[in-house]
Formats: structure tokens, C-alpha cells, sequence
């Protein structure tokens, strides 16, 4: 144990429990830190559109890349060339760039207002809040990042003024120096895309359950030297077996369609085909209409499914003929490693965001998608759908990590932060 933790525990149990952390405490100080920030109009976020600043800005570590982006292109002008005025200018104009109301959203309006008193009144003192707690780091941390994703864009409002109220001419340099920085927030954007990806893994890996079969007092040790050897044996076993029912199912098909190829003169005699073909037609037509999908994507998607559905087959029964994989891993339970829990928490969140547009597709673009987008105000466009999955994936995150996992024990909350809410 650190010489922090031992002090925070020692200070915890001198105490008492009623001083500790809870989680409740922590999280809704953070979530009145987010929702400031997802309130301040600021502009584009990351060279994103303006109208995913809220989205965008529910992640941390989006607020936390866009406030370094910032500050690197704030300086970076100056180095260039441009005082410190015109740089606050040049990188404050640039986030109203394409935006209508840039002269508006970007000055001093009713909505600033109304940020600064909820500010004042609810997000600064659940930040001193946070930071006057011990023991819970990740809080702080994820704390500081909103407080600077708000403070730095409010410094640029100030400093900057109203976007487009002067005519900046640039030089050369400064245009080109631009045109390199949007590189420069394009990996951002990808880099933070992929560390918020691994949060939402992370925190879903607690999830998965540790074990898939389960005995009473037994343990599966899939390192141990003397079974090695047995169970690389099986699982070749296995893959030859899955191979050659492939292998069989391979010809069992070309014989299949050769023998359809022969008798389709029977089957267009009777009619049969064209029947046949007919219904297929309407089954198409009919998925088509309710995902809102045209018939060849539907049957692209069909075709996918299928060979899915072929793979798992041949998989299973490669796996059941092959005597030794079967009687092997039925007889010990199977313990999942931290890697194939992360694995399986990575998948489950791949094959969620498939299932949720699945979903979506039928509620906002299909035959009957004209009530729920009235309701919602939706067009029923995948970005629509991308957008929301992002902002409630990350909420859902930290309402799971701070529900499931935050530990309060070694964490010391001091008497006055109650006075504060």
C-alpha cells in the first residue's frame, strides 16, 4: 500500500465510515462539472460540427484533447508571428467558421449568462467539492478536465471577443500553418475515439462473468505444463474436423446446385421456381421497407448473416465430433483471463452499437418511422443514431463504473464539503 493510501485509510478509520466518499457524492459533483461544459456553446470541438459539440464533448477525454488543441494552436500562431490578441482571434474565429450564428453564439448572449450563473452556482463548488476530497484521483482528474474544457474556450471569448468582428487578413504562412493543424485534430479526434473506446471496454470488462462453467472447488490452469500438450492436441482436432465439414458441405453444395441446374426445366414446367422466387421477392421487399434499406442491401445483409450462421454451424459440429475437445472442456470449468474478459467486453460492445442501429433503422427509417420521428424530431439519418449511442454510452459508463466498481473505502470526504451540496 502507498504512503497516500495508508493515509487516507488511517484517516478513514479514525473517522469513522460516514466520512468516506460515497459513490453518489462523486459522481453527481462530476456530472454537474459535464453538464456545464455540454451547455457552453464553444463552438466546434476538435474541428467537429457545431452540432456535435454536445456529444463530443460527454467524453473527457475529447474535452481534454480539444482544450490541448487549443492551447497548441493558440501558441503556434503566436511562434508564427501573431500577437497574442490576434492568435486568441484566429483560433476563437475558426470554431464559428461555418456557423451562421457565429456572431451570436460566440459573444456575450442570454445563453452565456445563464452558463456563468450555473457555473457559479453549480459546477464550481462541486469542483472545490472534488478537489477538496482524498483518495479518489480518477474523480479529480476527469473533474479537471471539464473545468478546463470550460475555462479555456471562456478565456478565448473574452480575449477574442464576438467571432468575425474583426477582418483578420492572415499571411501566407498563418493559412498554411492552418490547413497543416487540421491533420493535426483529425488524429486527435481518432486517438481519443480509440482511448474512449477502451474506457467504455474497461469499465464493461466487470461485467463478464470470470468463469463459464463452474465446479465446487476446481480450477482450469491453462498454463500448467502437463496439460499443454492435451489441449493443443484437441484444438487441432477440432479445426481439422471444422475443415473437413467444410470441405464436405463444399461439395454437398456444388452437387446441390448442379442437380437444380438439371431439373430447372422441371421446376419452370411446374411453375415451382418462379413461385418460389416470388415469395423471396416479397420477403425482401418487406425487411427492405421496414429497415428502410433498399432489396440489394438487404440481401447483402442476408448473404452476411447467413455465412455467419453457416460458420457457427460447421464450428459446433467440428467441435462436438471431436471427441477429446468435448469430454476435455466438459470435465474442468473455464476461467476467463483479464484478456479474454476485455476480449468479450470489446465484442459485446461492437455487437450492441449493430443491434441498437438494427433497432433504430426500424423505429426511424422504416414504413412505420413517421410518428416516432415526429415525436422525437429525428430524420431518422445515421448520424442521428451515431451521435445518441456515443452520449448515452458515456454516460452509461460512468454511471456503471461509479454504481459497480468505485470503491469507497480509503477515500475522506471533510465535514465542510457538506456545506457545499
Amino acid at each position: 500500500m502507498s504512503p497516500v493510501s495508508a493515509s487516507n485509510a488511517a484517516i478513514t478509520a479514525s473517522t469513522g465510515a460516514t466520512n468516506t466518499v460515497s459513490w453518489q457524492s462523486a459522481y453527481f459533483a462530476l456530472l454537474a462539472t459535464a453538464i456545464n461544459v455540454l451547455v457552453q456553446n464553444a463552438g466546434m470541438v476538435c474541428g467537429l460540427p457545431s452540432y456535435d459539440r454536445i456529444v463530443a464533448r460527454s467524453s473527457p477525454i475529447i474535452c481534454l484533447a480539444d482544450t490541448l488543441l487549443i492551447t497548441i494552436k493558440f501558441n503556434w500562431l503566436q511562434l508564427l508571428g501573431c500577437s497574442p490578441r490576434t492568435a486568441a482571434r484566429h483560433v476563437w474565429y475558426d470554431r464559428f467558421e461555418n456557423n451562421p450564428e457565429g456572431r451570436r453564439d460566440s459573444g456575450i448572449d442570454h445563453l452565456w449568462r445563464f452558463n456563468i450563473i450555473f457555473f457559479i452556482l453549480g459546477a464550481l463548488p462541486q469542483s472545490i467539492k472534488v478537489f477538496g476530497m482524498r483518495g479518489i484521483p480518477g474523480t479529480q482528474t476527469w473533474t479537471a478536465f471539464f473545468l478546463a474544457a470550460f475555462l479555456v474556450p471562456e478565456f478565448l471569448r473574452l480575449f477574442a471577443g464576438t467571432a468575425h468582428a474583426e477582418d483578420l487578413t492572415p499571411m501566407p504562412i498563418i493559412s498554411r500553418a492552418k490547413v497543416h493543424f487540421t491533420y493535426l485534430q483529425d488524429l486527435t479526434v481518432l486517438v481519443s475515439g480509440i482511448l474512449q473506446y477502451c474506457i467504455w471496454v474497461w469499465v464493461a470488462s466487470y461485467f463478464v462473468p470470470t468463469s463459464l462453467f463452474y465446479t465446487i472447488n476446481k480450477t482450469y490452469d491453462f498454463v500448467a505444463a502437463t496439460q499443454f500438450y492435451i489441449i493443443l492436441t484437441d484444438l487441432l482436432c477440432w479445426i481439422l474436423l471444422t475443415l473437413l465439414i467444410l470441405l464436405c458441405l463444399y461439395v454437398i453444395l456444388i452437387a446441390a446446385t448442379w442437380l437444380f441446374n438439371t431439373l430447372d426445366s422441371y421446376y419452370l414446367h411446374h411453375n415451382l421456381s418462379y413461385k418460389l422466387y416470388k415469395v423471396y421477392g416479397y420477403i425482401i421487399s418487406f425487411l427492405g421497407n421496414i429497415l428502410g434499406a433498399s432489396d440489394e442491401q438487404v440481401k447483402s445483409v442476408i448473404s452476411i448473416l447467413t455465412n455467419i450462421v453457416w460458420g457457427i454451424f460447421c464450428l459446433s459440429l467440428g467441435y462436438f465430433c471431436s471427441g477429446p475437445v468435448y469430454l476435455h472442456v466438459f470435465s474442468h470449468p473455464i476461467t476467463y483471463t483479464p484478456a479474454l474478459r476485455l476480449l468479450g467486453a470489446g465484442l459485446g460492445i461492437v455487437l450492441g452499437f449493430l443491434l441498437c442501429h438494427l433497432l433504430f433503422r426500424v423505429a426511424f427509417m422504416g414504413r412505420f418511422s413517421r410518428y416516432p420521428k415526429q415525436v422525437f424530431g429525428l430524420d431518422g439519418m445515421f448520424g442521428e443514431f451515431f451521435s445518441i449511442f456515443l452520449f448515452l454510452m458515456d454516460f452509461a459508463t460512468v454511471l456503471a463504473y461509479y454504481a459497480y466498481i468505485y470503491d469507497a473505502q480509503g477515500t475522506y470526504k471533510p465535514s465542510w464539503t457538506e456545506k457545499l451540496g
